[in-house]
């Protein structure tokens, strides 16, 4: 290898890491997902997402996003929009602050079910983020989106091997109440390596 062919390497390296550690471009996240998201195709009235509709979720996506804020627990009733508030959440990860995320649901057969009929979905329909998929993206992992800048997993927290050996500063978890008791401590330790980056949401 020569000197140059060092050099890019070195530069092309750099590109990414500063990409991971750029601090966003500012800007409200409500109104990124008000701007950006104009079709939520599997809501019972298919429209983009307003926040007027749900306006208890606006507090919630800022803390999300607000990088002095590094744990946010998210307490719900049913069909109250909190698993809307991380799926619109992943959309803002994936379009403006991309660096690896784990979304957690219950068991990996749910988890699978979400990325294909949900999250996936979602996706195709905003183009900020559509435009950040490959396109081999069928040839990969149910569990497993890969972007250019990062890769989003969504799997399942019963089942212990998830929660390990991935560095990650996004941690997204759905439904903690029926995790195994020590699941959502070691799901937490997967953040770390981020330092003040990582991100732990729960609902």
């Amino acid at each position: 290898m020569t000197p140059a062919d060092k050099e890019k390497i070195g530069d092309r390296l750099e590109a990414k890491l500063r990409k991971v550690f750029r601090p966003d471009d500012g800007g409200d996240i409500v109104k990124w997902l008000e701007d950006n998201i104009r079709q939520i195709p599997f809501s019972p009235m298919p429209s983009g997402f307003r926040v007027a509709e749900t306006p208890w979720l606006a507090e919630p996506l800022r803390a999300f996003a607000d990088p002095e804020i590094r744990l946010v627990q998210l307490i719900a009733p049913i069909q109250s929009g909190k698993s809307l508030a991380a799926e619109m959440l992943s959309c803002f990860i994936i379009a403006r602050q991309p660096a690896p995320t784990l979304y957690l649901n219950d068991q990996d057969s749910n988890a699978a079910d979400w990325m294909q009929s949900r999250l996936r979905v979602l996706w195709e329909n905003v183009p900020a983020v559509l435009s950040k998929l490959t396109k081999d993206e069928e040839k990969k992992k149910a569990g497993t989106v890969q972007t250019a800048d990062m890769t989003f997993w969504c799997l399942g927290a019963f089942n212990e091997k998830n929660l390990q050996r991935r560095s990650i500063r996004w941690l997204i978890g759905d439904e903690t109440w029926l995790w195994p008791q020590g699941h959502l401590a070691e799901a937490s330790a997967r953040v770390t390596s981020f330092g003040w980056l990582g991100k732990r949401i729960f609902m």
